[in-house]
């Protein structure tokens, strides 16, 4: 097996103890089990990958919804296509991006720096994955219920 498809098996087989960690912790009581219910004929999958995310087994059960409509951003049929919706959702991203550019000191031609533009969306955004779908989701939210 290469060193990619063990890596993914790897992170597939945590995200599903995550998740499982995270519907036993709050499907425990009837009434949050009925909202669970709930939330997923609201939100689908994605909910479902947001509760797979390590930091939402530290918010309190009331929080969950609110903060999942905070956070969620896009989702696509794998990370490429999860990428395209939220660019295409946040189309104001290219202004923003090219001023950092512009103040960062690079020798020569502009280019983008793939590398970079990783880091600020690892800094504030996470993926999750759930049935065969990827699903991409805002750090800011979650980290301030975390902070309530």
């Amino acid at each position: 097996m290469d060193k990619k498809t063990e890596a993914e098996r790897r992170r597939v087989t945590s995200d599903a103890v995550t998740a499982v960690a995270a519907v036993a912790c709050f499907a425990g009581i009837p009434k949050q089990n009925e909202e669970l219910d709930a939330a997923y004929l609201k939100y689908g999958i994605a909910i479902t990958a947001f509760l797979r995310l390590p930091e939402v087994q530290s918010l309190s059960f009331d929080q969950l919804s609110g903060v999942f409509t905070a956070a969620y951003c896009a989702q696509g049929e794998g990370r490429k296509d999860a990428l395209r919706d939220l660019v295409l959702k946040r189309k104001s991203w290219e202004g923003p991006l090219r001023s950092f550019y512009a103040n960062v000191d690079v020798d020569g031609l502009h280019q983008w720096d793939d590398q970079a533009i990783r880091e600020v969306f690892n800094a504030n955004f996470v993926m999750s994955y759930a049935l065969g779908w990827c699903f991409i989701f805002e750090l800011a939210p979650i980290r301030a219920a975390l902070e309530r």
